[in-house]
């Protein structure tokens, strides 16, 4: 855990860079301006939910975590999975076998660089810390070290905005992009009754098609649920 001192320090600083903006968007921001990075959001997560942007602060840094849910592979998803910090300083020359439809497809954003903190307690995973840069580079051992207090930081805000509602709605601040993701929830379920396969399988054909037809995932879920869209057996 943070100590006391550096506790308070971090975030009279994060006060003084966005004085106005909601906790983990203060944070998002407090990321980009003393990590040297591009982009930084925070990624709500479960066992059955790939991932919400909950807050963001940077340049297509939403665009480009949500690459990792409309392909299925990415840094999060392995941060968040394995509970242990990702750090890719070079997505054009790390190992060509991982997440190589992402690497493809960050790069083609602008994405050279990706750091992936979990957000836990113990156990107990909430989501991540997602941070990517437009240049190639490891963090530094100081910025490291002040990444992983952010995420610690991130984590006192989510169970801080949690905990003043009841159980079952997220807290004010924390639904992000939870509402888009309930379409695909829906599609998936309609695509497997519609082709008899099983909830993954069919969440790899809407995923697919996206990709095919140049389509967010979510565009192609709304089609799907509308009736605009059927996907062929």
């Amino acid at each position: 855990m943070i100590g006391d001192d550096r506790h308070e320090g971090l975030l009279a600083t994060l006060a003084l860079l966005a004085p106005s903006r909601p906790p983990l968007e203060r944070i998002c921001q407090g990321c980009v301006e003393l990590l040297q990075v591009s982009g930084a959001a925070v990624v709500l997560m479960s066992s059955d939910e790939a991932g919400s942007v909950a807050a963001s602060f940077g340049a297509r840094v939403a665009e480009v975590e949500d690459l990792q849910f409309a392909l299925g592979e990415g840094p999060c998803l392995d941060s968040f999975e394995r509970g242990q910090p990702v750090l890719e300083p070079d997505l054009s020359s790390g190992p060509q076998d991982r997440w190589p439809m992402f690497r493809h497809e960050a790069a083609a954003i602008g994405a050279r660089a990706v750091f992936v903190l979990p957000i836990q307690l113990g156990a107990i995973r909430v989501g991540v810390l997602y941070l990517y840069r437009t240049r190639p580079g490891q963090l530094s051992p100081r910025e490291l070290a002040d990444a992983l207090d952010l995420a610690e930081l991130a984590l006192m805000a989510v169970l801080e905005l949690q905990g003043q509602v009841s159980y079952g709605p997220l807290g004010t601040g924390l639904e992000g992009e939870w509402a888009n993701r309930a379409v695909v929830h829906q599609a998936t379920g309609m695509v497997a009754a519609q082709l008899d396969v099983r909830l993954a399988v069919a969440l790899a054909r809407i995923r697919a098609h996206a990709f095919a037809a140049e389509m967010t995932i979510y565009d192609v879920a709304t089609a799907l649920v509308s009736g605009r869209l059927q996907l062929p057996a």
